[in-house]
């Protein structure tokens, strides 16, 4: 992840209290509510490497063709990323396109 916990934890309260006093939304649990947007801010920003993760162990299985054939891993990996549905709300999952290796 590009930031740290400290730093997403930080904007998780700023944005809390920028939504407050715009008042878009009224709390009573001024705490909870900070580790909640928190939270939401760190499972948003560790999809890209959950999802280059998966990328990786895709391209491992296809290593020895990709070998064979010339392919480049970052082209590669590019392809594979592209190919990625991120899930945006209600949690549906990654789908993954097939990776052809030729």
């Amino acid at each position: 992840m590009i930031f740290s916990r400290e730093y997403i934890g930080y904007l998780g309260r700023r944005t809390v209290k920028h939504l407050i006093e715009a008042k878009f939304i009224a709390t009573s649990d001024l705490k909870t509510t900070e580790e909640r947007v928190s939270q939401a801010l760190i499972e948003e920003l560790s999809l890209e490497d959950r999802i280059n993760e998966e990328v990786r162990v895709i391209l491992e299985a296809y290593s020895e063709e990709m070998r064979k054939s010339g392919a480049q891993y970052a082209e590669m990996f590019k392809k594979g990323i592209s190919g990625f549905t991120y899930p945006r709300s209600g949690g549906c999952g990654i789908a993954i396109a097939a990776i052809c290796v030729a």
